[in-house]
């Protein structure tokens, strides 16, 4: 069966369609030509049998027997790695591209920000800019004219409409861009990672615009790597994976399986560097050059640490999921017995954000003494990180926490990954608790008397 891409025209007696954009088993490929060949490799292959011969180009398959469908009304968004197929399939549904394989079934005027401004030519202004994508995208001059001051005054633009937009700043461009898109009347938005333009204000002015569609009953079909954002807006999502279809289902439970797997894929990375490392020997563990936590050409210490080690679930780990259980365990050397010493700790985030610095003597967990080799734990029954990267730095000081033993900076390193996409925002999730109560205002009736409520949602 050929490919083929369907556009329906709704009239106005017709009854209202359900389906607004369908895929069945649709398949799109590129053709990936080779061109860092030399002259003396394409000469050879004239000598070699045609079985034999580099090969010049190779197929590249976007999307292969995709299928789902979109309600009118509907958000939807698509999700998955680089080069999983998602630009691909909002170019297909827009027309800039047709499928190799399959049919698509489009009902409705299309509005797509794929590529900003793609239709801006720069030697126009941005007045002429406004009219031409207009009527590119099937729009009259009339049509034009009545929402011409909604997109100037949308895009803040008012002072520069008349400039050629090649002289325009890259926000500014976009900013046009983007309030041309909006501002058609669309029936169906497509929008490709492009949320993220012009300052703080504008970017809050168009994910309000975008509500606004879509409770106007715009059916709007995204993509972007801003998951959280996709978890709230996007009633279904579609999972898509070389080209394929993973997963099709309510937004936020596809997201937490997409990051499942990102986590389970950052995991085996983690694990084959960890394997890799130990085949070539002794790696130095964190930011400071130090092996074995003994510096380099000095003479130990009464007191040293030597290692530290991130353990969950009673295993060491490079990694953790946000709520697991998380022990970290100081290793240490005393030559010498060390009466009450304090241990303390300094968690930093990759971007150097401080989290927490705990230590023995302000927890008022008093120690003895320690004489030889032994290790301290610090123990989370459930860590409350965010998602990233922390680094670890660890202290050992005599009681009187005025002489520092030791001192490692930074000294260890482990991931945390997020176990919703919820877990990705912050730094911390405090183990609290929510409380409700309702005043004598709004009663609740319970066997006919009145009753205050108090709802406690608490968090593990």
């Amino acid at each position: 069966m050929p490919a083929h891409t369907v556009f329906a025209v709704r009239l106005p007696w017709a009854p209202i369609m359900s389906t607004v954009v369908e895929f069945d088993h649709v398949s799109k490929w590129f053709t990936l030509y080779h061109q860092n060949r030399t002259l003396q490799e394409r000469v050879q292959d004239l000598f070699r049998p045609r079985q034999n011969r580099i090969p010049t180009k190779e197929q590249f398959w976007a999307l292969r027997d995709v299928s789902f469908s979109v309600q009118e009304g509907e958000t939807v968004g698509l999700v998955g790695a680089n080069g999983s197929g998602k630009s691909t399939a909002l170019k297909l549904i827009a027309r800039i591209l047709e499928p190799t394989q399959g049919a698509i079934r489009v009902d409705g005027r299309v509005s797509a920000l794929l590529e900003l401004g793609a239709g801006f030519h720069p030697d126009l202004t941005g007045r002429e800019n406004v009219f031409l994508s207009g009527s590119l995208m099937g729009l009259s001059r009339q049509d034009m004219l009545r929402a011409f001051d909604e997109i100037v005054e949308f895009s803040e633009m008012e002072q520069f409409i008349d400039m050629p937009v090649k002289h325009y700043s890259s926000g500014m461009f976009m900013r046009l861009a983007f309030a041309v898109a909006v501002h058609v009347d669309p029936e169906i938005l497509l929008v490709d990672e492009v949320l993220a333009v012009g300052d703080a204000s504008f970017q809050r002015k168009c994910m309000e615009h975008i509500g606004q569609l879509k409770r106007a009953g715009v059916t709007i079909i995204m993509v972007s790597h801003d998951l959280e954002t996709m978890a709230r807006l996007c009633e279904r999502i579609v999972w898509l994976e070389k080209g394929r279809v993973v997963e099709v289902g309510q937004g936020r439970q596809v997201v937490n399986n997409y990051v499942a797997r990102v986590n389970e894929l950052q995991q085996a990375a983690l694990e084959r560097q960890r394997t890799e490392e130990a085949d070539e020997g002794p790696a130095v563990d964190g930011r400071d050059s130090r092996n074995d936590g003994v510096l380099q050409g000095q003479e130990e210490q009464t007191g040293k640490i030597t290692r530290i080690e991130v353990l969950t679930g009673g295993h060491v780990s490079t990694s953790i999921v946000t709520g697991d259980d998380l022990t970290i365990r100081v290793h240490y050397r005393a030559r010498q017995p060390i009466t009450h010493p304090v241990f303390g700790l300094a968690l930093h985030r990759d971007d150097g954000v401080h989290v927490t610095g705990p230590n023995t003597h302000v927890d008022e967990f008093v120690i003895d003494q320690i004489h030889g080799e032994g290790y301290i734990d610090y123990v989370l029954p459930h860590a409350p990180l965010m998602a990233g990267r922390y680094y670890i730095s660890a202290s050992l000081f005599d009681e009187t926490v005025t002489l520092c033993h030791d001192y490692v900076h930074e000294f260890h390193s482990f991931l945390v990954q997020p176990r919703t996409v919820w877990d990705e925002l912050g730094v911390v999730r405090f183990p609290a608790h929510w409380r409700i109560h309702q005043p004598e205002a709004s009663p609740v009736q319970e066997n006919g008397t009145r009753k205050k409520l108090r709802i406690e949602a608490r968090r593990p």
